[in-house]
């Protein structure tokens, strides 16, 4: 593996041009690839995110609104309860994604990665901090962990489990990095009016994948076609990967159903393919058994499905903004209901589904869910400084919402490679220019929120 290593290695050095890559980005052409599309948003100042993992501070807001910092310092009196089974701590991360960050917590602790629970994911090119539980671990062998950019603190013994959605939402402090000298009153003038008016809740790239296709993967799992959704992920060639990768998708692409093959193919460069390895772990025990893989890496199949039913929400939403209509509080959580197939039934008609097999027999985890997801958001909180670089800005959204979202209606956003050469590369401490932020919020206005962090 270090050998095959030490040959990428030479070859990226020898010929740069297949280590180059194009990330997804905050224009209306990436958008219009998950469903958003709406005029005017090109038109805004360009701006650049995640320059350094230190520019992007995501702070988890626990139900009872108690911010988990980031600093090493507890986020607030641990109340003991000894007796409890569960034992839930912050994890604060750097540069790491949270389930990379968890399958590492769970390997070091020698316990299946399922007994790690979280509420949400979490940015990986970021400093951030969440509550996560552990099953049957003490007290004892988490406080004081650190593992790499990863550790833990305010650990406490708690009756129940954490579950997905168990958070009010995150407070975030980031870091815009302007092309141009940021007006401070016109940019005010547009906060303002965000905070007033709101903005529409559209699910943001990192809902979609690195490729930017995780709703098609997810489509296909919902038309019953497993075999395409498993093509679709392993072999399917992105102009958001490098090229020496989609060479290897490629090569799997002719190499389709040979799995010892593709799997000595991604043995290449493990740790980029680490989702790929475990789908192709199944596929090896039964081959051509696709239910059976899918089914072995439930989470994984369940992020793609939600990311189509992400999908039809962000179209279902462009087009009610687009024809002028108003937009309602919220709309119902995807699925087969009366009230859901009244919003969403026009999509799906468009999107070739059909809307009396939403659900799906061979994947009894997925359930449509009940409740409502809100369309409009109101950011909370919020606080700026206006910099040479650009801008400062703090503020809280409930779960469900996305900091990215917020910042495209500000900002022709930009992340990722390549970065702008006007992009101004000093580095900032993001909490020490804000200034003081609350430990604990009080009232907010974003009552009704979605139960998918």
């Amino acid at each position: 593996m270090q050998n095959n290593q030490g040959s990428i290695n030479k070859l990226f050095e020898e010929h740069p041009y297949f280590a180059t890559k194009f990330e997804p980005q905050f224009s209306s052409e990436d958008l219009e690839k998950i469903g958003v599309s709406v005029p005017g948003m090109e038109s805004l100042p360009n701006g650049y995110i995640k320059l350094y993992p230190e520019d992007f501070i995501v702070e988890e807001v626990t139900p009872q609104k108690k911010v988990c910092t980031t600093e090493e310092t507890p986020s607030w009196e641990i109340t003991e309860n000894p007796q409890a089974r569960f034992t839930h701590a912050t994890l604060v991360k750097k540069g790491i994604a949270t389930l990379e960050a968890l399958m590492e917590l769970a390997r070091h602790l020698r316990i299946y990665h399922n007994r790690i629970i979280r509420g949400g994911l979490k940015d990986a090119v970021a400093i951030t901090s969440q509550r996560v539980s552990f099953e049957g671990v003490e007290k004892e062998k988490l406080e004081g962990l650190r593992l790499g950019t990863i550790f833990l603190k305010d650990v406490s013994y708690e009756r129940y489990p954490m579950h997905i959605g168990n958070l009010y939402g995150n407070r975030f402090t980031i870091m815009v990095r302007a092309q141009e000298p940021v007006a401070e009153k016109d940019f005010s003038t547009r906060v303002k009016k965000l905070e007033t008016e709101g903005f529409p809740n559209f699910y943001s790239t990192q809902r979609f994948g690195r490729r930017l296709g995780a709703h098609i993967i997810g489509k296909k799992i919902l038309q019953g076609d497993f075999e395409g959704a498993l093509k679709e992920f392993l072999a399917k060639t992105s102009p958001y990967e490098m090229p020496f990768i989609s060479m290897i998708r490629v090569q799997i692409q002719d190499n389709w159903r040979d799995w010892n093959k593709i799997y000595s193919l991604y043995q290449k460069l493990p740790m980029y393919f680490v989702h790929e390895l475990r789908f192709l772990q199944s596929l090896r025990e039964e081959p051509n058994d696709f239910i059976y893989s899918l089914k072995r890496n439930s989470d994984l199949t369940k992020l793609y499905y939600d990311a189509y039913m992400s999908y039809v929400f962000n179209k279902t939403l462009t087009n009610r903004i687009n024809n002028g209509e108003k937009l309602p509080k919220s709309f119902p959580f995807f699925g087969d209901s009366p009230e859901a197939l009244e919003v969403y039934g026009p999509v799906l008609k468009s999107e070739g589904i059909d809307t009396k097999k939403l659900r799906i027999p061979e994947m009894p985890f997925i359930q449509l869910r009940r409740g409502t997801v809100p369309v409009v958001i109101f950011p909370e909180k919020v606080k700026y400084k206006v910099l040479t670089e650009g801008v400062v800005l703090s503020f809280v959204l409930p779960k469900g919402a996305y900091a990215t979202t917020f910042l495209s209606m500000l900002f022709n956003l930009r992340e990722g490679d390549p970065i702008p050469t006007w992009v101004k590369e000093d580095q900032r401490n993001l909490k020490e220019e804000i200034g003081e932020l609350e430990k604990e919020l009080g009232e907010t206005k974003n009552q009704d929120v979605a139960e998918d962090a």
